[in-house]
C-alpha cells in the first residue's frame, strides 16, 4: 500500500529499489536519502543520482551541522558508483581539511 506521496513503507516509489544503507544513508535505484532522522525539518534529504555529477555536493552537505561527514561520504562515493559518476576527490579532500569549519 503507497501513501498519498506514493510512497511504500519503506519511503520508495514504484520501481526504486534500495540499493546499499549506512546508518545515516541510503543509495537506491534513484536517490541518496537520508535516512537518519537527524535533520532539523525531519523529513529526509534526497539527491537524485541524476545530480550527483554536480561536484558542489560534498561541501555543500558536509557544510550542514546535521550530517555525519564519514557517513554521507562513504554514502556519496557509493551513490557515485551507482550513477556511474565519478566522485568529486578535491571536494572529499576540501571538507576533511582542517579549519573547514571555520
Amino acid at each position: 500500500m503507497r501513501n498519498e506521496h506514493g510512497l511504500d513503507e519503506h519511503g520508495l516509489v514504484d520501481g526504486e529499489v534500495e540499493i546499499w544503507r549506512n546508518s545515516s544513508w541510503r543509495v537506491t535505484s534513484l536517490n541518496l536519502d537520508e535516512m537518519s532522522g537527524s535533520r532539523p525539518m525531519g523529513s529526509p534529504y534526497s539527491i537524485a543520482l541524476s545530480d550527483l555529477g554536480n561536484p558542489m555536493w560534498p561541501e555543500h552537505m558536509c557544510a550542514k551541522v546535521w550530517v555525519n561527514r564519514p557517513k554521507f561520504i562513504e554514502a556519496y562515493r557509493k551513490a557515485c558508483e551507482v550513477a556511474g559518476v565519478t566522485p568529486n576527490e578535491t571536494g572529499i579532500e576540501r571538507v576533511n581539511a582542517p579549519g573547514f569549519d571555520q
